[in-house]
Formats: C-alpha cells, sequence, structure tokens
C-alpha cells in the first residue's frame, strides 16, 4: 500500500479469505461491492478491477505473494455482471435509506 491505480490490496485479500472460510458468499460479495465499490470508501472505487497488472506490489510484499494474479482471481470472483447488479442494488438499497431520512 499505497496501490498506485487505487487497489485496496489488503481489503481484497480480506474479503477474498472470507468468501472461503465462512462460506456465506451472497453476502461476502454485497459486503466486497459495498466497500470497495466507492460507497464506503469516500466515493472512490477500490477493488481488484483496478488492478493494471504493474507489479509495483510485488517488491513491498512481505509474504511474497503473486498479488497481481491473486488480483485477477479476486476480479474474477467478484467481478462481472455480478457486481454490477450488486452495486445497482447497494446504490438503489442507500438511496432509499437516504429518503426515508429526509422525510
Amino acid at each position: 500500500m499505497p496501490c498506485p491505480a487505487g487497489v485496496n490490496i489488503p481489503m481484497c485479500f480480506e474479503f477474498y479469505n472470507s468468501l472461503f472460510l465462512f462460506g456465506n458468499r451472497s453476502a461476502e460479495k454485497i459486503r466486497y461491492t459495498f466497500r470497495t465499490g466507492g460507497v464506503a470508501s469516500g466515493g472512490k472505487p477500490c477493488g481488484a478491477s483496478l488492478c493494471v497488472q504493474c507489479g509495483k506490489c510485488l517488491e513491498h510484499c512481505p509474504q511474497n505473494l503473486a498479488i497481481p494474479d491473486l488480483m485477477q482471481q479476486v476480479k474474477k470472483e467478484f467481478g462481472g455482471f455480478g457486481q454490477v447488479l450488486r452495486k445497482t442494488l447497494v446504490n438503489l438499497f442507500l438511496w432509499n435509506q437516504r429518503r426515508k431520512t429526509i422525510k
């Protein structure tokens, strides 16, 4: 950290690991979308889909992980059309919550 492309590498790994540790895939995917899609990260996306495979993270990783390759796995697990749908649903939920608060 920081990644030049804006990927929050520890957070991506946190959700990827939770996906397999706890077994609640749907909930983890929604949490990942909420936390990395810009909603809970100050309006700035920070998910694995931003990884440009530059490899600058490799020299900083104390565990010598192949981070660019692992980011591709995270992207495959959390990305695609499902992520677009989840992001839309999260935004609709938040819009509805704000609307209720204003009333």
